[in-house]
């Protein structure tokens, strides 16, 4: 599932039990050139996962696109 807050997320619809979120590293252009996901087994979830798992995995994403950007490079 696609989500309109910059992030991807699977609530089981690969794997039963499995929920992934997943966040796009950008170049200068703001065109994806890599991602990361997370994958948490639904028995160790926690309440509260846009603090605990989203933000953390926008954070990292941002960082790493503006290191990217500061590389100059065309992908």
């Amino acid at each position: 599932m696609i989500s309109n807050n910059r992030f991807s997320e699977d609530r089981e619809e690969n794997e039963r039990d499995i929920f992934c979120y997943g966040c796009a590293i950008l170049d200068k252009h703001a065109r994806p050139v890599a991602c990361i996901s997370i994958s948490i087994p639904l028995f160790r979830i926690a309440a509260d996962r846009r603090k605990t798992y989203i933000e953390p995995l926008m954070d990292a994403c941002k960082v790493l696109s503006q290191k990217l950007r500061l590389l100059d490079i065309d992908a």
